[in-house]
């Protein structure tokens, strides 16, 4: 449980960060997510700042352009959330990352990890990915995780 716990948060965390690299269209916003893109899921999962990721996807939102803002904002609100909800409960990336090796954390700290997963799982966040990574295999070409 805990390792899978653990893959689907990376997983999502990674995908919604990666899907929510918008713009304005414009090659500066292309180039961003496709920076973005370039950068292993891995490397996104075993930040030990959660919040400095929640903080990057956040300036991306802020360039979306206007027929994806709202879903950027969807994944901003989202990711932010999940970051406070496990800070509050004195989980950081550290701790995620010492899960997938075998480590524990407390019953209070499994609560709050899966109350922020089911966050970032619901149909909404679904949605708000699919719309984003739409918009950037259009008009920016970019295929998420290739």
């Amino acid at each position: 449980m805990r390792t899978s716990t653990t893959t689907m948060v990376a997983t999502l965390l990674a995908g919604g960060l990666l899907a929510g690299c918008g713009g304005s269209g414009s090659d500066d916003f292309c180039d961003e997510a496709q920076s973005l893109n370039d950068t292993s899921f891995s490397q996104i999962a075993e930040s030990d700042d959660l919040g400095a990721v929640a903080d990057q996807f956040g300036e991306l939102a802020d360039a979306a352009p206007g027929e994806i803002e709202d879903s950027a904002r969807v994944l901003q609100d989202s990711l932010q959330e999940f970051v406070t909800t496990l800070e509050e409960a004195g989980v950081d990336g550290a701790s995620l990352q010492d899960l997938s090796g075998g480590g524990e954390i407390t019953e209070e700290q499994t609560a709050a990890l899966t109350e922020a997963v089911s966050a970032l799982a619901s149909e909404e966040v679904e949605t708000a990915s699919n719309e984003l990574e739409t918009y950037l295999d259009e008009e920016c070409d970019i295929q998420l995780g290739s």
